[in-house]
């Protein structure tokens, strides 16, 4: 009797069915993930911002207007956002003498990463950023930081700071006080993060030892960075709680 022709359709052994569920729930986990970052990407960049600052676009893409001529913009990526289960792209500063770009990753638990932080910081950032501090520079600083970290119970920085030569001055009174160019690396290990400043041509000279460590920065200026600093008087110390 002759055997009966292979059915053209038949599975072979062990082979998963294309209805597989387990397919089936991936595909639908992903649909969901997309568009919970469809509903995040649409709204106002406003809400991401400090309150008070002008906001246009969304969080997706976006620009702030942070005062003085300075304005920040951002876009993120939908590949490198589901790669971080969280938002990730790109951002700029730009202002009078200020331009500086990196990228950065925000999650619910992470908090906020920024990586490959690159450019110049004019002093008007810097007196924006910090209206309080006693004296203005003419000088910028150039930035090449590897990493950085601004969780609300951890912040870390690795890479290193530059600053040009030139001078500062006490807002209130004193005479200007010239300054070399110096250069601050900056280490993490673990929870720690430490940085000594020196200048340029002299990297054994410590002027100053920063330590940033459960969200309590530490600054301590030597005599000789002291003098550098308009209205300093000696070498001293600084805690700041972040």
């Amino acid at each position: 009797m002759p055997a009966s022709p292979a059915t053209p359709f038949a599975a072979e052994p062990g082979a998963r069915s294309s209805a597989d569920p387990v397919s089936w729930w991936l595909l639908a986990a992903l649909g969901v993930v997309v568009y919970a970052a469809a509903l995040v990407a649409a709204l106002p960049a406003r809400l991401v911002v400090p309150r008070g600052v002008d906001a246009a676009g969304t969080v997706w893409r976006g620009e702030a207007a942070l005062g003085s001529g300075h304005v920040a913009a951002w876009h993120a990526s939908l590949l490198d956002s589901l790669g971080s289960a969280g938002v990730a792209g790109r951002w700029t500063i730009d202002g009078p003498g200020s331009a500086v770009e990196g990228a950065a990753r925000w999650g619910p638990f992470a908090g906020v990463g920024l990586d490959a932080v690159r450019g110049r910081i004019g002093w008007p950032l810097v007196a924006l950023a910090a209206p309080s501090l006693p004296f203005a520079c003419d000088f910028g600083s150039h930035l090449a930081l590897d990493r950085v970290a601004l969780a609300p119970k951890h912040q870390a920085a690795s890479g290193s700071l530059t600053t040009e030569a030139g001078s500062c001055s006490g807002r209130l009174a004193g005479a200007a006080r010239a300054v070399p160019r110096l250069v601050a690396t900056f280490v993490t290990s673990g929870d720690r993060t430490t940085a000594t400043v020196t200048p340029w041509a002299n990297r054994a000279q410590p002027l100053a030892d920063l330590t940033l460590e459960n969200g309590v920065l530490r600054l301590h200026t030597t005599a000789a960075g002291a003098a550098l600093i308009p209205g300093s008087t000696g070498a001293s110390d600084l805690e700041i709680e972040l």
